[in-house]
Formats: structure tokens, sequence, C-alpha cells
């Protein structure tokens, strides 16, 4: 599997290496009832903390939102991809944050932003307790993790929804 996916990204497809647990699965199969995922996926799609969201993006049009828990382990990465699941009524994506306070620009995994160049415009360092939140679709990745970075990038991520 790693070289199918170190393939191609070196041909410039689309490729990702992360580990993930999918809350709102989790969620709906009953998995783990009444855990600290279920009590934060039911948080970000209460009402006061949509009304947030909306007020934030200006999209009043948002309903709900799916999550998932992932880990940006050493030798990972997200590669460049735009998040255009219109159909899947995806409009805004969401990155919350909690990597360490002590997170070092070369232990990579940034959230990047990037033109039609492929020049980087904006990127956002792993912080603590920091939410980015970005319309869809838009060209990101989120950039490598080396392997001397002492541990993961940790994030619950997601989109919210029109449908």
């Amino acid at each position: 599997m790693g070289r199918a996916v170190s393939t191609e990204a070196a041909n410039g497809g689309y490729a990702f290496t992360f580990a993930r647990y999918p809350i709102l699965d989790a969620y709906l199969g009953r998995w783990s009832p009444d855990s600290a995922h279920d009590i934060l996926l039911e948080h970000i799609n209460d009402e006061p903390f949509l009304d947030l969201v909306r007020s934030v993006t200006g999209f009043h049009d948002l309903v709900k939102a799916d999550a998932q828990a992932t880990v940006f382990a050493p030798t990972h990465f997200l590669g460049l991809h735009s998040d255009s699941h219109v159909m899947e009524g995806w409009k805004v994506a969401y990155v919350l944050s909690l990597g360490p306070d002590e997170w070092k620009p070369d232990w990579g995994g940034y959230l990047n932003f990037f033109d039609e160049d492929g020049d980087i415009v904006q990127g956002f360092k792993p912080r603590f307790n920091s939410l980015n939140l970005f319309a869809v679709p838009q060209l990101h990745n989120v950039g490598y993790v080396p392997p001397f970075a002492p541990f993961g990038r940790f994030s619950i991520t997601g989109w919210f929804r029109t449908i």
C-alpha cells in the first residue's frame, strides 16, 4: 500500500497517508455511546455552534456537520486536493487543531492553501484549540510530517453541509 501511495503522489495524483477515526460512523453505529467523540459531534451540530459557523462564513444554509479524528504521524501527509464534493452538500471544511503548543515549523503538518500556479498562498501551523474554516472547493493540503517529528498532528476535521 505504501508503494502505491508513493507512486500516486510521485505521479502528481491524489494521495494521502494518515490515521483517522470516523466519528460520524461511530456515532450512527453506536460504537461507543456517550463517548467524548459522540458528545463533540453533538456539540458541533447543536444550533449555537452551527449559528456561529453560519455567522462567520456567511453561509446561512448550513444544516449539519460530520467529523473525523485524524492523526498525521511522522511520514504522513494529505496531498493537494479541493474537497469538491458539492453533490454531498460540502460547503465549509473545518480543522479543529489539537496539536501541542510546542509544535515546530520543521515538523510539517501545516494546512496549506495554493493558487492556480501551485504556490502556497497561506499556511496554518497546528495549534492547540484553533479552528480553521474554509469554503470548498479550494486547493489545499496537509504538509508532510517528517520522520524526525516527535509526535503526530491531532485534529478533528470535517465539513459543514447544506444537505
